[in-house]
């Protein structure tokens, strides 16, 4: 498995609508793929995005669903405020593997 980003750390200003990129691809199908975002800041994580194509469950919003099967699960975040600065974290689980992408976004 290989995961990109062709936005490895962003700079923006507030109530901007970054796109945070992150793709990947795999050598076999996608019976069972898992995708997560995640904001990490200050030693916590929460869950902005998951989807899961077995169960087709999706909590959150961010990402273009149908984009998923060509490898694409870039995230559009919401107008930034003060405390959406922190590390980004793409993470795509094609059994058995699984990768990540850390994407930190500060403001201007």
């Amino acid at each position: 498995m290989v995961i990109l980003t062709r936005t490895p750390s962003v700079e923006v200003g507030l109530l901007k609508e970054p796109n945070l990129d992150c793709r990947f691809a795999v050598d076999h199908k996608l019976p069972d793929a898992t995708v997560e975002w995640n904001l990490q800041k200050h030693g916590k994580r929460s869950t902005l995005f998951s989807y899961s194509s077995r169960t087709g469950k999706i909590e959150g919003r961010g990402v273009a669903v149908k984009a998923i099967a060509a490898g694409n699960v870039s995230f559009k975040l919401p107008p930034t405020r003060k405390d959406s600065e922190g590390t980004y974290i793409c993470s795509v689980m094609v059994p058995p593997l699984t990768g990540s992408h850390d994407i930190p976004l500060t403001l201007s």
